[in-house]
């Protein structure tokens, strides 16, 4: 953030601070935005002090390895979005490994072409995955 915004910030009012923090937001954070009930924030302390609470907890849940096998290729989705679903999950996963990303990702592809080519040759990492997808 450049000095000049952060300046701004700084001196702006209690309302459009809240609006500026809430222009930053996407995905889960929008959405507990916007169904915020109207009027529930007094000022700015308040609104922060809200988000802090609701997402706070959400940054000591562990992903493990093994959650990866519920994830599944949708029959009517391209292997591209499924391996883009999958690859955004080990990503979050506290303890990578390989040997189980590939694994369980084997275990929710739907049967098919590739599948088969996986099961002829099978895949040492993710990254063999990508590239042979």
């Amino acid at each position: 953030m450049a000095v000049g915004t952060q300046t701004a910030i700084v001196g702006a009012s209690e309302h459009l601070k809240c609006k500026l923090l809430s222009g930053t937001f996407k995905d889960a954070a929008l959405h507990w935005y916007m169904n915020l009930p109207k009027n529930s924030t007094e000022n700015y302390a308040d609104f922060h002090k809200k988000f802090i609470h609701q997402f706070s907890g959400s940054k000591h849940v562990k992903v493990t390895a093994t959650s990866l096998f519920s994830i599944r290729q949708n029959y009517a989705k391209p292997l591209r979005e499924y391996l883009a679903r999958f690859s955004e999950a080990t990503i979050k996963v506290s303890n990578p490994n390989q040997e189980m990303f590939v694994a369980a990702f084997h275990n929710g592809l739907r049967a098919g072409h590739f599948n088969e080519s996986l099961a002829q040759k099978p895949a040492s990492s993710m990254q063999e995955i990508n590239k042979r997808a």
